[in-house]
């Protein structure tokens, strides 16, 4: 494996552990500023609000693991 793949399989599990420990800022910061998070409704949030959108989603709601 190439360290340009294994440098990926660690940004996804970074970014699957963020997500399943509902940490939003460390999830936002694995993001680059012009980077976009899709949400499930179709929504587009720039790199650098994606922490500040996920605070109230994890704060309210249950969110799937992966």
């Amino acid at each position: 494996m190439s360290a340009d793949d294994e440098a990926v399989r660690d940004l996804y599990r970074r970014l699957l552990a963020a997500w399943n420990e509902r940490r939003a800022a460390d999830f936002g910061a694995l993001f680059a500023p012009d980077g976009a998070l899709i949400g499930f409704d179709g929504s587009q949030i720039a790199g650098e609000r994606i922490a500040q959108h996920l605070e109230p989603i994890f704060g309210d709601h249950p969110t799937a693991s992966y």
